[in-house]
Order: C-alpha cells, then sequence, then structure tokens
C-alpha cells in the first residue's frame, strides 16, 4: 500500500470455515447447500465484479447459504428463521440482503449437474488439502435430475416475475423491485 493507505486485511480460511460450520450445524443445512453456496458466491463475484473482503465476506457468506438451502431444500427456513440462526442480522437486513444478492446474479440460480460437479470436486480438494472431513457423496443421477430440473424452474419464475414484482419466500414478505436495497456486499 502507498503512504497513508491501510491494506485490508486478508481473510483467513480458518475464520471463513468457522462460520461456515456454525452456520451450517446451527440450521442443520444439508451438507450439499455447502456446495450450491460456494457455487453462488463464485456468482455472484463473477457477474457483479465483487471482491470477498474482510468487510463483506460475511453478508456475502450467509446471503448464499440462505439462498442456497431455498434452492436446495424441499422445505426451507424462512427468513425469519433463519435471521434467529444467524443473529447477527435480522430479517428486514437478510430480506434486503437477499433481494440484492438475487438482483447482482441476475436471478440466475440455475445450476447444471456438472457445474455443481465441478464446485463438489473443488470443495472436497480444499477440505483433503487443509485436511478437514468431506464426507459428503457426489449427486446420484437422480439427485443431479432433480436439482437441474428444479433450479431451472425455480430461475424461470424468478425471471418471468417481471420487473413489478419478484417474489422469493421471505416469512411471507413481497420483494418490489426498485425498492431500496441493501449495500452490505459493496
Amino acid at each position: 500500500a502507498g503512504d497513508g493507505e491501510v491494506e485490508p486485511e486478508q481473510l483467513s480460511e480458518a475464520d471463513i470455515f468457522r462460520a461456515v460450520k456454525a452456520i451450517h450445524e446451527a440450521a442443520g443445512l444439508s451438507s450439499e447447500v455447502l456446495v450450491i453456496s460456494l457455487l453462488f458466491i463464485e456468482r455472484v463475484r463473477k457477474l457483479a465484479d465483487l471482491a470477498l473482503l474482510r468487510c463483506n465476506w460475511q453478508p456475502v457468506l450467509v446471503t448464499a447459504m440462505l439462498v442456497a438451502q431455498k434452492v436446495w431444500d424441499d422445505v426451507s427456513l424462512l427468513n425469519l428463521d433463519f435471521a434467529y440462526v444467524v443473529s447477527p442480522f435480522s430479517v428486514a437486513e437478510l430480506n434486503a440482503m437477499e433481494k440484492r444478492f438475487l438482483t447482482l446474479i441476475e436471478y440466475s440460480v440455475a445450476i447444471s449437474a456438472k457445474t455443481y460437479a465441478a464446485y463438489y470436486f473443488e470443495l472436497r480438494t480444499l477440505c483433503e488439502k487443509e485436511e478437514r472431513n468431506f464426507t459428503l457423496k457426489p449427486l446420484s443421477t437422480v439427485e443431479a435430475t432433480r436439482l437441474q430440473s428444479k433450479t431451472a424452474a425455480m430461475e424461470e419464475g424468478l425471471k418471468n416475475a417481471g420487473t413489478v414484482r419478484r417474489e422469493w419466500a421471505s416469512s411471507g414478505a413481497v420483494l418490489k423491485a426498485g425498492a431500496s436495497s441493501s449495500d452490505s456486499f459493496s
């Protein structure tokens, strides 16, 4: 850094791992949600040209996990329940963060089996390198087909909702396009 500039603190993999593990266990999320969360984090980084920094990684992680569990789980937590599990964020903050996240990824929640597999193996390799336990098995053919069709239908529904009104299960709240949103990610 130049004169007077302060270099941002580097993110610690251990800090991120602890946060993921705590949310995963407290919310009772399936392991597949972790893979999908990683995929969504990479998607928001690429589409929004978003750098993960010490000041934004937690909202990005929490929101990616929130959206991922809604995509994967047949019965997902409402934002009200998720706010209880992720205590630093209120329901209103989660609603705004979710809306902002979905906007940044252009409501692109569809996941192909090939893409899921690539992120699965990337996460498995990282865990093995760090000597962390990784017990998740690859998706079966049935699960992969379910993931592709379910996420494609969700994405189509979100995009077809138009610009007047976009809905996503958020404790019954309707998120309207153009309403103020959180800038937690910038």
